[in-house]
């Protein structure tokens, strides 16, 4: 069971339809909504998503609430905070810092929401194992000393003095089963960690891998798009003389028509046929030539537009890989920060020499 907390409608419809295949999700329009659920005995949820900005109290007083008063710890309840608050290195720090398991920022990649969620939920259970596991042990080492005990006491009490060193010897060695039980848990938790965290780095590793080959991708194509703007510029220039051409050859022909039209004898004027005729043939050919450039200026733009494209949709996919990447990297940071934060405070240094 997901708690929903923000103000905005929409965000609650995607984040539901991001998680309604996997998790049951129940909508909090506000910090004090979220509180009157968790105080209204119904099923208490497995994590939280907390949005940053709301109305009355924002996310960061929440999680405070939810840490300091409620005294509710990162396994009782994880946060994971969701912000577009700039700058997003400063929002994340006091996320962290006022009690967030985890923090994302907005818009974030629906699939990397439900992969987080999957960890931080196989986490939980991880620990909530080796805590059953360890409190077992221990009971049952205790029942065990309670039984060895008992013949003890129906005893006569002759010899006070040996009965309460055997069960000081036995109380040790009870004290010694109970922190083997411990560290045999904490070694398992530990365990589930570095299998978690090497997972995730072999995502991170592919996802880099795929990563470059995008980005060399997009470098093909931006040598290719720089090639064809060569190419169209020199086009446009050629045109730009082949219109100046017919300009100039019009200019002739329209003179060369009017010396013809005041010519008044004949000979004269066949003459002035002769030379119109053969400058508008000349004319039709540098138009011709004209028209032809035309037509391979706006082929050459459409190869342009065309690689234009090709390169913007290689640089979007490059840039999804390197969210990608860089959601590995920051969940691969979170792992080994929640490695600390779940650990114990009296098995702090076994937990970091077993990641050493």
């Amino acid at each position: 069971l997901v708690l929903s907390v923000d103000d905005d409608d929409v965000n609650q419809e995607v984040v539901e339809q991001t998680l309604g295949s996997e998790y049951r999700v129940v909508r909090a329009m506000s910090g004090m909504a979220a509180f009157e659920y968790l105080d209204s005995g119904k099923e208490f949820p497995s994590l939280m998503l907390l949005d940053v900005m709301m109305p009355g109290m924002t996310g960061f007083e929440v999680v405070r609430d939810i840490r300091q008063k409620r005294e509710l710890s990162h396994t009782q309840l994880p946060v994971v905070m969701l912000s577009a608050r700039s700058p997003q290195d400063e929002t994340a720090q006091t996320a962290f810092e006022s009690g967030a398991t985890d923090y994302m920022s907005k818009p974030f990649s629906c699939a990397i929401l439900r992969q987080r969620l999957n960890v931080i939920d196989e986490v939980r259970q991880e620990i909530r194992k080796a805590q059953i596991a360890a409190v077992e042990k221990y009971k049952q080492e205790h029942q065990a000393q309670v039984a060895q005990q008992k013949p003890q006491e129906s005893a006569p009490s002759a010899q006070p003095a040996q009965p309460s060193a055997k069960a000081a010897a036995e109380g040790d060695k009870a004290s010694q089963a109970a922190d083997s039980g411990k560290a045999a848990a904490t070694a398992a938790e530990n365990a589930a960690r570095l299998d978690a965290i090497k997972r995730l780095e072999r995502e991170r590793d592919d996802f880099k891998a795929r990563l470059e080959a995008k980005q060399a991708e997009a470098a093909e194509a931006t040598t290719e798009l720089s090639r064809l703007m060569v190419e169209r510029d020199s086009l446009e220039e050629e045109l730009k003389k082949t219109e100046l051409q017919s300009k100039q050859r019009a200019e002739l022909a329209a003179a060369a028509i009017q010396e013809s039209e005041s010519v008044k004898f004949s000979r004269h004027r066949s003459v002035g046929n002769l030379s119109i005729s053969s400058m508008r043939t000349e004319l039709d050919v540098v138009e011709s030539t004209a028209e032809f450039y035309r037509a391979e200026v706006k082929h050459r733009e459409r190869q342009i537009t065309s690689l234009r494209e090709q390169a913007d949709r290689n640089k979007s996919l490059a840039w999804l890989e390197r969210e990608r990447a860089d959601a590995l990297d920051r969940e691969l940071n979170f792992v080994r920060q929640l490695g600390t934060r779940f650990a114990p405070e009296s098995s702090r240094d076994v937990s970091e020499s077993s990641f050493r």
